[in-house]
């Protein structure tokens, strides 16, 4: 029974009867066309430096203003 279920999804997943992909909110993804590109070239061109400072730079932001709210303590490095 229970490789007859695994059969019959696999062939909905393979059919696009059900789609396996994680799913953002917004995005339309019933035009396979239009669905953004996931490869590693395309990635690592939309992944810069630059990027990747502004990133850092606003994470370490957070991350000080939410330290602010809690008092000092003598282990914090």
């Amino acid at each position: 029974m229970a490789l007859l279920l695994i059969g019959a999804l696999n062939w909905m997943v393979k059919h696009d009867w059900v789609d396996s992909r994680n799913k953002a909110y917004g995005m339309n993804y019933r035009n396979k066309n239009a669905r953004p590109e996931y490869s590693v070239p395309h990635l690592q061109r939309f992944f810069t430096a630059e990027r990747a400072a502004a990133d850092k730079a606003a994470t370490l932001q957070i991350l000080n203003t939410g330290a602010r709210n809690f008092p000092p303590t003598k282990n914090r490095s």
